[in-house]
Parts: C-alpha cells; sequence; structure tokens
C-alpha cells in the first residue's frame, strides 16, 4: 500500500478506527481526521533492507478521542512520540517490532493513561519513558 497523495485519512471525518495489516509500507506520514479513536498496525514491514516509519503528520496527542495505538510485528527501527497534553490516549502497545532499537516515548499524566505494553521488542536495548 503506498499513500501517494497526503492527508487521504482526513478526509474521512468520521473514521473511529484505522488498521494496517500485512503491508509493505516504508512510511505512514498522512494526516488523521479528529474523530480517530483507534490506530493498530500489524505485520507493516518496509520492503528490502528499509524500515518502517510511523510519522503521521497530525499530532496524536490532539485528537480529542485518540485511546490506543498498537504496532504490532513491524519493522520499524525506532519510535519516538509524545503523547503529553492528551486527555483521551489510554493505551500503547508495541508488541514483536524484532527491529526496534530506539524506543523514546513520553506518555499523558492522569487517570486516564493506564497501559503501556512493551513485549518481545527482541531487538531493543534500552527505551526511555517519560
Amino acid at each position: 500500500m503506498y499513500i501517494k497523495i497526503p492527508y487521504t485519512f482526513s478526509a474521512f471525518t468520521l473514521v473511529t478506527k484505522v488498521l494496517l495489516s500485512n503491508t509493505t509500507l516504508t512510511n505512514f506520514s498522512s494526516s488523521l481526521p479528529n474523530s480517530l479513536a483507534y490506530f493498530y498496525i500489524y505485520s507493516t514491514n518496509a520492503p528490502g533492507s528499509q524500515n518502517f516509519e510511523f510519522t503521521p503528520t497530525t499530532n496524536l496527542a490532539l485528537l480529542p478521542s485518540f485511546r490506543e495505538l498498537l504496532i504490532n510485528n513491524s519493522d520499524m527501527s525506532g519510535f519516538t512520540y509524545n503523547f503529553s497534553g492528551s486527555s483521551s490516549f489510554r493505551t500503547l502497545q508495541l508488541y514483536g517490532n524484532n527491529s526496534l532499537t530506539d524506543l523514546n516515548i513520553t506518555v499523558p499524566t492522569g487517570p486516564i493513561f493506564r497501559d503501556l505494553y512493551i513485549i518481545n521488542n527482541t531487538s531493543l536495548p534500552t527505551f526511555t519513558v517519560t
């Protein structure tokens, strides 16, 4: 799947869930609608020796209903994201991303954020959570 035109997903103003599964994306850099609550990425592997990059042009922390981001079994090498300021984000799950070597995340403060899963990322030596 290759998204040539930026802002494709923001055109779907009522979408609450985006699921990417078994794709060969090198980068997700589209904007997202304000209605988005769930973003799931499964088995997204860039072709060749490239790594998948998750860099949405929309700040997920500013989406009023955004609750969960799951990235599983994808070949990204680094993930840096600042979720501070979010009033709805509650779950981040990174599972089985065996190319992940750099993880830097800032989670929101307060009672809404409740689940952080960093499981079976076999190349991750250390990570930073603020």
